[in-house]
């Protein structure tokens, strides 16, 4: 985690030099741009990490980790990968969700399994978005085009796990 965070503000350090470079009213755009966002991702994570220790306490763990535990296999990656396709809203919402449900004992594959299908599915996104816009033709191509990558996801992580010891 220390070293994202190192990450993140060096990479707002090399921008913002860039940034002062080109002009002063480039730096201020940036800032305002960033101090809303910031002010939305204030409001909204603690009620999304909240949300994620609720569902914890609310789903039984013993029910959790038998059905996308550690020891589900391919069962579990392919249930996670349609309910992270179900995962409503934007990271805010489905991360401090994976995060509950990693820490009440949900397998790594079957995890990486539900946060790709979450990116790549998102059929909240696709039925608000894509529809009235690209129209069902093109929501199924996209939708059958991209079904084996959820749970590819979570194979691959699997069989990584078993040759790769990753702590």
């Amino acid at each position: 985690m220390m070293a994202s965070l190192i990450i993140v503000w060096g990479l707002v350090l090399v921008l913002g030099v860039i940034a002062i470079r080109r002009s002063r009213e480039t730096v201020r755009r940036a800032l305002r741009i960033g101090v809303n966002q910031g002010r939305t991702l204030v409001l909204r994570m603690p009620l999304a990490i909240l949300i994620g220790a609720f569902m914890v306490d609310i789903i039984p763990q013993e029910a959790l980790q038998g059905v996308i535990g550690e020891e589900s296999g391919l069962t579990g990656i392919v249930i996670a990968s349609l309910a992270g396709s179900l995962l409503p809203g934007g990271p805010a919402i489905s991360f401090p969700i994976a995060v509950a449900f990693y820490k009440a004992g949900v397998g790594a594959p079957q995890l990486i399994a539900l946060l790709t299908a979450w990116s790549v599915y998102a059929f909240h996104r696709a039925l608000i978005f894509e529809l009235p816009m690209m129209g069902t033709r093109f929501i199924a191509l996209r939708l059958a085009s991209s079904a084996m990558f959820p749970p590819l996801a979570g194979i691959v992580s699997a069989l990584a796990l078993r040759f790769i010891s990753i702590s």
